[in-house]
C-alpha cells in the first residue's frame, strides 16, 4: 500500500499530466477558461500543503501559521526553506535535491501531457 506522502506526489504528477493534456482545450489565452488555471493552481497548492503537513508530522517539526501560509502562497520558496530547517544541512541538501528532481518531473509530465494533448486535441 502506498504511503500518504508518496500518494500525494503521485497525484501531483498525474495532475501535471492531465493539465498538460487539457491545455489545448482550456489553456488558450483569452479563451475564458481562466478558471481552469486557477482551479489547477489551487489543487496543486492543496497537494503541496498536504505533503508538507504529512512530512512535518513525520519529522516532528512544529508548523507555524506563517510557514503554513508561505507553503500555500509560495511553495517553491517555502518548501526548500522548510526542508533545511526540518532536517539540518546535510539531510536538507539531500531533500532539496529530491525536491528539484520532483519539480523537474512535474514539468516533464506537464510538457509530455501538452504534447499528447496537442496531437489528440490540437
Amino acid at each position: 500500500m502506498m504511503r500518504g506522502k508518496t500518494l500525494v506526489l503521485v497525484v501531483l504528477g498525474l495532475s501535471a499530466l492531465i493539465a498538460g493534456l487539457l491545455d489545448p482545450l482550456f489553456g488558450v489565452p483569452d479563451s475564458g477558461y481562466m478558471w481552469f488555471n486557477l482551479a489547477l493552481s489551487l489543487f496543486c497548492a492543496i497537494l503541496v500543503f498536504t505533503w508538507y503537513y504529512l512530512d512535518s508530522d513525520e519529522h516532528t517539526y512544529r508548523r507555524t501559521p506563517l510557514l503554513n501560509a508561505m507553503v500555500v502562497a509560495a511553495g517553491v520558496f517555502a518548501i526548500p526553506w522548510y526542508l533545511f530547517r526540518s532536517r539540518g544541512a546535510r539531510r536538507g541538501l539531500r531533500a532539496f535535491g529530491l525536491f528539484l528532481l520532483a519539480s523537474l518531473a512535474w514539468l516533464v509530465l506537464a510538457a509530455a501531457g501538452m504534447e499528447i494533448g496537442e496531437r489528440l486535441l490540437g
